[in-house]
Order: structure tokens, then sequence, then C-alpha cells
């Protein structure tokens, strides 16, 4: 375990684990048994379910209650809110936010700065980008 992290009352299973520097597991929070990655300054709040193979960059913020499906790649700096679901095989990029209560499907590409509104619905192999203005 990392300088400045702390895992409460989590249940994993099977292979170890390794919590990076300033981390945080909340309580509940299940992780699988099988290549989990986790960033430095990552904090996964209570009861969140993280699939199989799923790999998360540094500085995200998994909310309560969300789960993240088998295979997924989370980018830096990511938010996943409250209870928001992602499905299997997923890849959200940097500094992306999925909103309360969101549902992603599998195989669903979140771009860069891109928003998933609240309590939204995604399906799968859709893919997702942030808008840009342009001034000119």
């Amino acid at each position: 375990m990392g300088r400045d992290s702390s895992i409460y009352s989590c249940f994993t299973t099977g292979n170890a684990i390794k919590v990076p520097t300033d981390s945080s597991i909340g309580n509940g929070v299940v992780l699988s048994d099988m290549g989990i990655n986790l960033g430095y300054g990552t904090r996964i709040d209570d009861y969140a379910d993280l699939g199989k193979g799923v790999q998360i960059g540094h500085g995200v913020h998994i909310g309560p209650e969300a789960k993240i499906g088998n295979g997924t790649i989370i980018g830096n700096g990511v938010t996943i809110d409250t209870g928001a679901t992602l499905g299997d095989f997923c890849i959200v990029g940097d500094h992306a936010y999925i909103g309360l209560e969101a549902n992603v499907g599998d195989g669903v590409t979140i771009g860069p700065y891109a928003t998933v509104p609240h309590a939204s619905r995604i399906d799968d192999g859709a893919t997702i980008l942030m808008k840009r203005q342009v001034h000119l």
C-alpha cells in the first residue's frame, strides 16, 4: 500500500491488488481478482464494484455504488458519479465526467473531457465526444 493511502472494510477476491500512493478505497468496495491497476491519487467510494482487468489512471474518482465492467480503461482525472454503470470493455478518456446514475453500455468510447449527463443511457458501441466551440 502506498504512502498516504487508506483502505476501509473492502472486499477483494483472489490476487493482491496494489494500492498506490495517496489513494483511498471505501467500505464495501468489490475489486475483482484479476488484473486491476489503480493510478496514484485514485479514490473509490463505498460499495463501488470493479470488474476484472479494469485499468484506472491517476486522480480518478469513482463514486459510491458505481459499477465498472470487465476490461474497461479509465483515463486520468475522470469522475464517475454515484450509481453510474460502465459496461464491459469501455474506454473513458482523460478528465471525462460520467453523471449520477448514468448507464453506459458495453464497448462505449467516451472521449477526453466529454460529459455523460445524469441518468443518461448510452447504447452499446457508441462514441461520445466533447462538443467544441470555435471562436473566430
